[in-house]
């Protein structure tokens, strides 16, 4: 028997057939750190190379990677002037999710980070309410390593799209050639236990489908349609040779979200962080933050418990520089989370420089940067379809936020500005000034 290291971010169905029948994945998710493949059949062999590079949900792809940063390029970037807070949730009004989107049992945080990602960077640049793509969608049909085609053409069954996660670089580069539509045509409520793709006859995207009840968002004329646009997807990320830079990376990140928009980064979860987070829920009222309070790791990490999520803004509180977070555990989803720069680098945990398994020795590097896992994906919203551009916030396109219920997905709304009432109030205190000056 050989050993293939498969950490459960990965997903075996995707597999051609003559290796899936060797698998097991109904096998739980803490349980796919290491499956065993037979070693009588050669094409098995030959075709772990293709299946399993950059499979893992935080593993570097070359494809998305830019040159190693210049001197020059590294200096230009230090010269740019970054605000010392930025919080899309506080300044995004209705354009940026607040985060009441749920993942629940299914194992498909990559599909909430690019599909909400997604949504927010449309916002933002057609200047239109939070659309709120569907995650559903993306999940049923978005591939390449899940979905209802497979990259072997392989059929994956609905039942099992839950279970093996997915990779963000992945799903945001399968969007560059396909799309998804909204949430309110394909709503997440559709999933049922640990089933994605309803069956139907109406095809959508790669051949992937929709309910029946919900054909009337097959018509071009009445749904709206989001995908990336081409070549835009970049890992973001500064690097000599085999080596982050994470003082120039932090700064690239904060870049890309002030001037473009909220951006997809994978972490390795350290272990208290799940019961850090359940910890704030129960004094929770009707907010989006969890709390004030700044998650700061205290144990490494190891490479089985990864999760996608999105970084929409930074700060510093208490001596701490922090990431503001949007998660998919449902609402509130907002925290501070330290960044690397302000802990101990054996507590690096990917959610913003990438970091190794194991981690080096002091005097060993890197054979290549594409080993480091994490790190932050971006990429540009793609045209605008079946949404009205020129409607703004004021406006009402297809399923923007005020479509939905608040027990639903409906956006925080920033409160507007009642100039109606200003002009009054000035109107009256000239009067009053007036009539003082003249008696």
């Amino acid at each position: 028997m050989s050993n293939l290291n498969l950490p459960y971010c990965s997903n075996p169905n995707a597999l051609p057939k003559f290796i899936k029948k060797e698998l097991n994945c109904s096998l739980k998710q803490n349980e796919l750190n290491t499956l065993h493949l037979p070693d009588s059949k050669p094409e098995i062999k030959q075709a772990i190379p293709r299946i399993f590079t950059n499979k893992t949900i935080g593993t570097i792809d070359p494809k998305f990677l830019e040159k190693p940063s210049s001197s020059g390029a590294l200096s230009d970037l230090n010269q740019i002037k970054l605000k010392e807070k930025w919080s899309w949730r506080e300044i995004g009004g209705n354009k940026i999710e607040d985060g009441r989107r749920n993942q629940e049992q299914c194992g498909c945080c990559w599909a909430f980070s690019v599909s909400t990602v997604l949504g927010d960077r449309y916002a933002i640049k057609y200047n239109i309410k939070a659309p709120y793509p569907s995650v559903a969608n993306l999940v049923s049909c978005g591939g390449p390593w899940i979905g209802s085609e497979s990259m072997e053409k392989n059929t994956v069954a609905a039942k099992d799209q839950c279970h093996c996660g997915g990779v963000p670089s992945g799903g945001a580069d399968w969007l560059t050639n396909k799309y998804i539509i909204t949430e309110k045509c394909w709503p997440f409520s559709t999933i049922s236990s640990n089933s994605v793709a309803p069956n139907c006859t109406n095809k959508l995207g790669d051949g992937c489908c929709i309910d029946s009840g919900l054909n009337y968002c097959c018509n071009e004329n009445k749904s709206a349609r989001f995908s990336v646009k081409k070549d835009s997807v970049i890992q973001v990320l500064k690097y000599n040779n085999t080596t982050p830079l994470l003082d120039e990376t932090i700064r690239a990140i904060k870049l890309e979200i002030s001037t473009r928009g909220p951006v997809s980064t994978t972490i390795f979860v350290p272990p208290d962080f799940q019961d850090w987070w359940n910890s704030y829920l129960p004094s929770k009222g009707n907010t989006a933050l969890l709390t004030e309070d700044i998650y700061i790791p205290k144990f490494p990490v190891n490479k089985a418990s990864c999760h996608a999520i999105v970084i929409t803004g930074w700060g510093k509180r208490n001596g701490v520089n922090y990431w503001e977070i949007r998660n998919s555990w449902g609402y509130p989803s907002y925290a501070y989370l330290a960044m690397s720069s302000d802990i101990d680098k054996e507590l690096y945990y990917g959610i913003d420089i990438p970091i190794l398994f194991p981690p080096l020795n002091s005097n060993e590097s890197a054979s290549s940067i594409t080993d480091y896992e994490g790190g932050v994906i971006a990429f540009e919203a793609g045209d605008l379809v079946g949404l009205d551009k020129n409607t703004g916030t004021g406006g009402k396109p297809i399923a923007g936020a005020a479509d939905y219920k608040p027990k639903d997905f409906s956006s925080l709304q920033t409160p507007k500005t009642n100039y109606t009432l200003i002009i009054i109030i000035a109107i009256i205190l000239i009067v009053c000034l007036m009539f003082y000056i003249f008696l």
